[in-house]
């Protein structure tokens, strides 16, 4: 049974670093200068749902790049596809309801991740792990994964 177990986390883990955009799931995910801990440094420490983009897979590590620009590994058992975003400008209104028309419930500045719960237009339904819940225009994010309106 625990091969089994262990043999359906592989394939699931498999392929993973091929999707385009993926989502820390863990509280704060190294990034390392290279695929191997032992000959690596960590260069960028991230939080949970902080989106990167992913372009390869190296021993249980993926090649990724984040919002700015910087590049690592990252252990690929600390990401996953989780839509998530994350402001991509100095100062973003994250508000009560999608459009500008509505109530600011709090602000969030550059490098905030938050994961995506939904989706309207022009705006993402957001959540940061701390709770704090609201609508922000895609204009100011960077990241996602395929999200669409359902």
């Amino acid at each position: 049974m625990k091969y089994l177990a262990a043999v359906l986390m592989l394939l699931m883990l498999s392929g993973l670093c091929q999707a385009k955009i993926m989502s820390v799931n863990v509280e704060t995910a190294d990034i390392f200068s290279a695929p191997v801990e032992s000959s690596g440094y960590v260069v960028l420490q991230v939080p949970r749902y902080y989106p990167l983009q992913s372009d390869s897979e190296e021993n249980g590590f993926c090649q990724v790049s984040d919002f700015l620009g910087r590049t690592g590994w990252v252990r690929t058992v600390q990401v996953n596809v989780t839509p998530s975003v994350v402001i991509a400008v100095k100062m973003a209104n994250v508000r009560e309801k999608p459009g500008i028309s509505h109530r600011i419930v709090f602000k969030a500045s550059k490098g905030v991740a938050f994961k995506i719960v939904d989706e309207n237009n022009d705006w993402f339904s957001v959540v940061h792990e701390s709770g704090k819940r609201g609508w922000i225009a895609k204009s100011l994010t960077w990241g996602a994964n395929g999200i669409t309106s359902e």
